[in-house]
């Protein structure tokens, strides 16, 4: 910031848009914009205050929580016949002739809506609980 400049101050609001955009999966130029502060002001936030930082790490690993959902999802619902097959294959001192192949590596497929506003931990809880 330059010398005689007024910082900008944080909000609520302002935190509050830019971490649920953060949490959409918008980039954080883009969530930025959504708050309507300046990329400088975010990374001087970010590098000042240890809370700022912690939500917003936060929100991002969220994000990045139901990208892997969503894809071991697409992974169970387009290639679980391949996976099941490719394991009694190469695996069949492990596998055998189960049928049941994956469902030690896909325990449940969870509907989308059912992680939206579930912080990193409460994700991360259900991961450990699915994948035991």
């Amino acid at each position: 910031m330059a010398k005689g400049q007024i910082k900008p101050k944080m909000t609520e609001d302002n935190v509050q848009k830019l971490i649920i955009a953060l949490q959409s999966g918008k980039h954080r130029s883009s969530a930025c914009v959504v708050a309507g502060i300046a990329r400088t002001t975010f990374y001087e936030w970010l590098d000042d205050d240890e809370n700022f930082r912690t939500r917003v790490e936060d929100a991002e690993e969220f994000w990045l929580s139901l990208v892997e959902w969503k894809l071991k999802e697409k992974i169970d619902e387009w290639y679980r016949p391949a996976i099941e097959k490719e394991l009694k294959s190469k695996r069949r001192e492990v596998y055998g002739d189960k049928l049941d192949t994956t469902e030690k590596l896909i325990q449940t497929t969870i509907d989308y809506n059912e992680l939206k506003g579930k912080t990193p931990a409460e994700l991360d809880e259900i991961r450990r609980t699915l994948l035991g």
